[in-house]
């Protein structure tokens, strides 16, 4: 995030996937680069704050599969900043934790009369 209100902070970053975890696209944000199970984002565009409740932020969101795992596993992924950022950013939002849960599909017919 970005507490600066006067200037737009630009960053890279890089996330090494996880070995039971595949990339399968972008959904929201900056599209990365990828290299086998390394995403990479270059000059991503972080706005100024509007204040200090309101800090600026980028958000990017990307599809994975399991390609293993079991019901009940947390699977970490660790984004990491590349780049240097100025003194004061926060840069603790670059971990997220997923719990495999089971997925259910239930397909109910349309019934047109």
């Amino acid at each position: 995030v970005n507490p600066d209100t006067k200037a737009e902070l630009t960053i890279s970053l890089s996330d090494d996937l996880a070995s039971n975890i595949s990339f399968v696209e972008s959904i929201l944000g900056q599209k990365p680069t990828v290299q086998g199970k390394t995403l990479t984002w270059q000059n991503l565009k972080v706005p100024p704050a509007v204040d200090e409740d309101n800090l600026g932020e980028v958000l990017l969101r990307f599809k994975v599969r399991v390609i293993s795992g079991s019901i009940g596993d947390t699977i970490v992924n660790t984004a990491n900043i590349t780049s240097s950022v100025p003194t004061g950013v926060n840069t603790d939002r670059t971990t997220a934790k997923v719990k495999l849960v089971k997925r259910i599909l239930v397909y109910l017919p349309g019934i047109a009369r």
